[in-house]
């Protein structure tokens, strides 16, 4: 009866010790620290609170936190404070530059095994700025149909939420009547009288509520719809580009406005999208669980009722945060070994990969190779380099890493320093000098020391260690500027025979605004490198810069100052008129089924004084009187455009501006090209080639363009005649080889015949004379026959008297029909 019980505390007492177990083991010392919980990166409003989480495991591990590089201290006027693991901060501030918040936090974790650091955390203030000046716009509507009000967001951090204001009312969410689209646009459906009256775009920040209203405003005029009137074109609203994360549901947007009201139809430029997965509301595409397959360009076809259509692309793109896999996750070698450590690194757009050797950074930013890999070598290792590498990768979307563990065997070449709370063994001595005072103490104190070797008998020494070893200092850093906080250092070391740099610290002071006493940057310098970046200054401050040693045995040495510098702000400008137009290079007609478009493409040089913010393009039948038909391309970047719904056969005169908040331009020059076709009217437009363009229609930029339609033809005679050319020469080239060869074979034919007559002239031996022959008739014909024995085998005899060689193949058909044909009256001649 007792048995169950003892049994069931048989199992829970079993349970228990599994437990403990299992609590000892994850709490070990020698376990790898594991984060649990990391902080993120965020944008925080001016005076708010904050805190940083950071758990790990075990929970016996030390965490530390960092900021910008240095090591977080509490209190001080930045207001740290760490609550348990978490880094807490009571009063977030971005005002002044020392006493700022805005940065890089990162979150170390140790244990005896090493250390680690956590995906580095960036904190930055919230960003608002105005709405940029832009003249008031007047709009007609019609009623019952849709109109776009256009909004340029200003710039902001995060992205701002876009508001409009009607009449001083706030339209505030998207309804069927009222949807602000992702651009900032608003579009309004089904036009009433209503609608009529002054609009105004408003911004808000999401994270501190700040807002901003437009300027300008925007007068919205709706009239009647009268039977049969038409707006005459079709005005399509649309993103160039679309991103979004595998997995996830994406909607692409395509706004059409005309009169009578257009109808949107979707399709992939290039390929098909499924159809189970996607839907059309509204004009506007949805992919649902989008996928890798997905990518590529969709197709906008808006069909306006009059049997024209308009066609406009937009591009999908898949972004994935980076993913690291370590090859290894542990290696064990002896000194002297040599190692890659290599990992994995997949993510859209291509990561960047820093690596790091117990939380300290250890090279510059990488790139992923073609492999879609990053390797870190280690080559003759000792005992120092034992501990956590972490090869960690970021790009726009996000940071990930792998650690690998490296353990050293064997006994230790030399003694080295044990440091309790440092697993880093190669992190030199403390190079900091807090002041002056601490300065003199410790000169004092290596004074005395030295001064204790000296009394005392001197031990035998013929290691690293050495204190007569020879130190060569580096050079003074030659200081460049690159921004408003942050230089490069450029430094040499003078060829030398002392100890080996293992690796180098930069140490700064400031000069001005505050005098301050010199601080080290934490960022270990591999010995090999001879510059380094240094961020994070005060701005228009004055700075002095050295470059402090570390060698073999573990000494450290610093090099002279450099010369005062002044970060020096750039003087703002204000923006202005662009100066130089563009110029247009290229007119290209295409036509695609009786469809003709003219493809344009530009140069423009930007200059940093007058930024532009997109162009404009005048295009109009070239004999036609009326004014210029005028498109506004919102993208300074792009060098390429397609100008489509034209008329076959008809000349265009093109020409360009380029624009900014300031004013625009001069006009580019005027380029004159005729569509291709015979007059008959277009269908539909040509699908712009901008995103596939075929080999065909590629062209050097530059070149001089076509007058008129005759240009695909006269490249297609160019072409054939080329071709036939290249015919022809190989042909006579053919015939000279043959011809060459065949005159070769004569010479060698006849050079032979000649030798043969030469040795029988010659030698005594093969002259036949009319003594020592016997004549004999044969049918008729006459013969000459030896007076020795026949050659048999095929071998000749030393009392060879004669010997026929034929060199000329022919020989014995001629032979054979002089024998055969010919009468005994003709005499065959023997002697030469």
């Amino acid at each position: 009866m007792k048995r169950p019980g003892i049994n069931r505390m048989l199992v829970e007492g079993l349970l228990l010790w599994i437990l403990v177990v299992m609590v000892k083991a994850t709490t070990s010392e020698d376990s790898l620290p594991i984060f649990l919980e990391e902080p993120e990166s965020a944008v925080i409003s001016h005076h708010a609170s904050v805190t940083l989480p950071c758990k790990v495991l075990p929970s016996s591990a030390v965490v530390r936190w960092k900021f910008n590089g240095d090591s977080v201290k509490e209190g001080g006027s930045k207001g740290f404070s760490i609550v348990g693991t978490n880094l807490h901060i009571a009063n977030f501030k971005h005002k002044r530059k020392q006493d700022s918040n805005e940065g890089i936090y990162q979150c170390i974790a140790e244990t005896s095994v090493g250390r680690v650091a956590s995906r580095p955390a960036r904190l930055s203030k919230t960003v608002l700025k105005r709405f940029q000046s832009r003249e008031d716009l007047r709009l007609n509507g019609t009623i019952g149909y849709s109109i776009v009000l256009p909004c340029q967001p200003p710039i902001s951090s995060p992205e701002a939420n876009i508001l409009f204001e009607l009449n001083g009312t706030i339209i505030s969410t998207s309804s069927d009547h009222y949807r602000i689209l992702s651009s900032g646009n608003l579009l309004i459906r089904n036009l009433t009288l209503n609608d009529q009256g002054t609009y105004r775009c408003i911004a808000v920040n999401p994270v501190s509520n700040q807002n901003r209203t437009s300027s300008h405003i925007i007068s919205l005029s709706v009239r009647n719809y009268t039977q049969g009137s038409t707006t005459g074109n079709v005005n399509v609203y649309r993103p160039t580009e679309v991103e979004a994360h595998e997995g996830e549901d994406v909607t692409i947007e395509c706004v059409a406005i005309g009169l009578p009201q257009p109808v949107v139809s979707w399709d992939k430029y290039g390929g098909s999208f499924p159809k189970e997965r996607t839907d059309t509301i509204q004009g506007n595409l949805i992919i649902r669980n989008v996928t890798q397959e997905d990518t590529g360009t969709y197709l906008c076809k808006v069909n306006s009722g009059n049997e024209e259509q308009t066609v406009k692309d937009v591009y999908l793109k898949l972004i994935e945060p980076p993913t690291v896999t370590a090859e290894t996750t542990s290696v064990t070698l002896t000194p002297s070994n040599s190692v890659k450590l290599r990992c994995q690194v997949r993510g859209l757009p291509k990561p960047e990969v820093i690596w790091y050797h117990n939380a300290v950074p250890i090279s510059n930013i990488l790139n992923v190779d073609e492999n879609q890999g990053t390797t870190y070598s280690l080559n003759n290792v000792v005992h120092d380099d034992a501990g956590l590498y972490q090869c960690m990768s970021s790009n726009d979307i996000g940071v990930d890493y792998a650690v690998i563990r490296v353990d050293i065997t064997g006994d230790r070449m030399a003694p080295t320093t044990s440091n309790k709370n440092n697993n880093n063994p190669r992190q030199r001595p403390n190079v900091k000098r807090k002041n002056g005072k601490r300065r003199r103490k410790n000169r004092r104190n290596r004074k005395q020391r030295k001064n204790k070797k000296t009394k005392g008998p001197q031990p035998v020494n013929d290691g690293p260690d050495n204190t007569n070893a020879k130190l060569v200092p580096p050079s003074a850093p030659d200081v460049y500027q690159l921004s408003d906080t942050s230089v490069k250092l450029n430094w040499t070391v003078p060829a030398n025979d002392g100890l080996n740099i293992i690796f180098f610290r930069v140490q700064y002071r400031v000069i001005k605004p505050k005098k301050s006493p010199w601080q080290t940057d934490d960022n270990e310098i591999q010995g090999d490198r001879r510059q380094y970046e240094v961020k994070n200054l005060v701005a228009e401050g004055t700075f002095k810069f050295r470059i402090a040693a570390v060698y073999s045995n573990n000494d450290n040495k610093a090099g002279p100052n450099s010369d005062k510098f002044t970060l020096h702000l750039p003087t703002y400008q204000q923006p202005q008129v662009p100066k130089n137009p563009p110029t247009i290079v290229e007119v290209k007609p295409i036509t695609y089924m009786d469809n003709y478009a003219l493809n344009i493409k530009w140069n423009y040089i930007p200059v940093k004084s007058s930024p532009i913010e997109g162009f404009f393009l005048y295009y109009k039948p070239f004999n036609s009187k009326g004014d210029y038909k005028k498109e506004m391309l919102m993208q300074p970047s792009i060098r390429t455009y397609l100008v489509v719904e034209l008329k076959a056969a008809t000349e265009y005169s093109l020409k360009m501006q380029c624009f900014n908040s300031e004013g625009m331009s001069d006009f580019s020059n005027t380029v004159v090209m005729k569509t291709q076709g015979e007059g008959k009217e277009p269908k539909f437009p040509f699908i712009p080639p901008s995103t596939s363009k075929p080999p065909a229609e590629q062209s050097n930029e530059g070149s001089p363009t076509k007058p008129d339609s005759q240009a695909n033809s006269e490249l297609l005679y160019m072409i054939l005649g080329i071709v036939f050319g290249v015919l022809m020469l190989l042909l006579i080239v053919f015939i000279f080889m043959c011809w060459w060869k065949q005159r070769q074979q004569r010479r060698m034919m006849d050079a032979m015949n000649d030798a043969v007559l030469r040795n029988k002239f010659q030698d005594p031996s093969q002259r036949i004379y009319a003594d020592s022959l016997r004549k004999k008739y044969v049918n008729g014909g006459y013969s000459a026959v030896p007076t020795v024995p026949p050659v048999q085998n095929g071998q000749v005899q030393n009392t060879y008297t004669k010997m026929n060689v034929n060199v000329n193949p022919l020989s014995e058909m001629d032979m054979h029909s002089m024998s055969n044909g010919h009468t005994g009256n003709q005499l065959h001649q023997v002697c030469y």
